[in-house]
């Protein structure tokens, strides 16, 4: 079932409504066309704005995670591998991965 269509009424200066016009006679649709679907885009454009934020926080958190991780365990590795002291694999890490 389709849904039913609100009528939505906006002004525009005469500027910005010759510009629409431009765009609408360059696509051969109707002012009205060519506004609903660049309020409908904008509209979107914002959702995805918020999941690519949502993604980037996950990816921060996941990061985050990743160096805490490597701090405890690239110790154990440089120490057992006979390169370094244990104690000089933790300055090593402190040093250059700075966990938070």
């Amino acid at each position: 079932m389709k849904k039913a269509s609100i009528t939505v009424g906006f002004r525009l200066d005469a500027h910005h409504h010759d510009r629409l016009q431009v765009q609408a006679d360059r696509l051969g649709e109707s002012v009205g066309d060519v506004a609903r679907r660049l309020v409908i885009e904008k509209l979107n454009e914002k959702d995805q704005v918020s999941l690519l934020a949502e993604k980037l926080a996950a990816v921060e958190k996941e990061l985050s995670e990743l160096r805490k991780d490597l701090a405890l365990s690239v110790p154990a590795i440089l120490a057992f591998a006979g390169k370094i002291s244990q104690d000089d694999a933790k300055a090593w890490v402190a040093e250059n991965l700075k966990p938070d």
